[in-house]
């Protein structure tokens, strides 16, 4: 997805995020088209809920590299976990829209999930996907994870119903980029069980 060609680099594109609302509002309404219009949808968004989404992304990462990190600049995973956190709770897809509701919508495999995860879900699933690539953008690798369609439904649900917070969900991208092929049980340990 391109959103502008006058922006270069990951790090360029936070600090305008932050830094430019009108910026920051198209780029969230150009990222929820991009998703909804793959299955035939499109969003009607709240400016409103955009601007405030913002706001307390803002203060929220203000106040967590002022008082957790001694006012170092966050990694891209905080960025990213901070305003995911903030577009599912302000919610600004007010409702999704079928394109041309002549043609009946894809509902078979990857598609018809997608679908699911849009009418079902349609602010957090756009909160974790625009986290998701604020992430993968700053990979070196460039490799955004394969994420199921179960393991997206769970995330989403329980943004929805539970109380998962911007550090669970730092962990969460986190998890999702930089983990590596760890055994569960060390030599040393099974060494130890066997004596």
């Amino acid at each position: 997805m391109s959103i502008s060609k006058d922006v270069r680099t990951p790090k360029d594109i936070v600090l305008r995020l932050k830094n430019d609302r009108d910026y920051f509002i198209d780029y969230i309404e150009k990222f929820s088209v991009f998703i909804t219009h793959s299955v035939g949808y499109k969003p009607s968004l709240s400016r409103q809920y955009l601007e405030d989404a913002r706001r307390a992304w803002i203060d929220d990462i203000s106040r967590v590299s002022d008082r957790e990190m001694s006012g170092e600049e966050l990694d891209h995973f905080k960025h990213a976990s901070h305003l995911c956190f903030w577009l599912r709770r302000m919610g600004p897809i007010l409702e999704v829209l079928q394109i041309d509701p002549g043609i009946p919508p894809d509902t078979v495999g990857d598609k018809g999930k997608e679908l699911e995860l849009i009418l079902k879900y349609r602010n957090e699933y756009l909160a974790f996907q625009v986290g998701l690539f604020m992430c993968g953008d700053f990979e070196a690798d460039d490799k955004h994870p394969k994420i199921d369609h179960d393991y997206l439904l769970t995330f989403c649900h329980f943004m929805r119903y539970k109380h998962v917070s911007p550090h669970a969900i730092f962990l969460i991208y986190k998890s999702l980029f930089v983990a590596k092929e760890v055994p569960y049980f060390s030599e040393s340990y099974l060494e130890m069980i066997d004596a």
